[in-house]
């Protein structure tokens, strides 16, 4: 119930945002794609990181937040392919690592403690190890929230999608061989970041040409 509310907070507002603001260029189908499916990975992947209040305030302001960054990428720096598609996908995964981010450091548990709600086996082993070291996970939260930031803005998408592609081909290498666990959220990132190399391949393209060319 709680996912077709935020859809629809989310449709809605991306119909009116247009009528509203004449300066954005939206057409019917974009403005339906990109509210709706902003708002759904924003609730996805903060209202259940509960960052956000329970309940339908927390489906409003996740509606909200989804539109709102999908508001602030209508003229992007670089139109990659499939726009609307496009920018909804960036969007999940912004929002994924900076609300995953955000947890991580609100969490921030110090060597020798226990991450909270950890279930023994061989993910919790390995999140145990990060914890001991003393710096490892501070410095996990801090790429993925600065990584996230650069995936929602138009001129550092690009830089954020670099960086999310050795993050989440680790993580989805960890989650196939070892864990068994957290599949439902490795999954659709890393193919997230997948479609964005893809989308955004124009702008890839030239480095790894030039670095072909001046490799002869």
């Amino acid at each position: 119930m709680n996912y077709l509310l935020a859809a629809l907070i989310g449709v809605a507002l991306g119909f009116l945002i247009p009528k509203v603001f004449k300066k954005i260029e939206w057409g019917l189908f974009t403005s339906l794609a990109v509210g709706g499916g902003s708002a759904l990975v924003a609730f996805h992947v903060i209202f259940f990181a509960g960052i956000y209040p329970k309940g339908a305030w927390g489906v409003i302001l996740t509606a909200l937040t989804g539109v709102f960054f999908a508001v602030i990428n209508v003229k992007p720096y670089f139109i990659p392919k499939f726009p609307p598609l496009t920018l909804v996908v960036r969007i999940f995964l912004g929002l994924f690592m900076l609300s995953s981010g955000i947890m991580m450091w609100i969490a921030n548990p110090q060597p020798g403690q226990q991450l909270p709600g950890a279930q023994p086996g061989p993910l919790f082993n390995w999140l145990q190890a990060v914890i001991d070291t003393g710096y490892l996970w501070q410095f996990i939260f801090g790429f993925k929230i600065v990584t996230g930031i650069l995936l929602l803005l138009p001129r550092t998408c690009t830089i954020g999608i670099l960086g999310a592609i050795p993050y989440y081909a680790s993580i989805l290498a960890y989650t196939l061989a070892l864990a068994k666990q957290w599949l439902w959220l490795s999954v659709p990132a890393a193919v997230a970041t997948v479609y964005l190399v893809f989308a955004y391949w124009d702008r890839f393209e030239p480095i790894i040409l030039k670095k072909q060319a001046s490799s002869k």
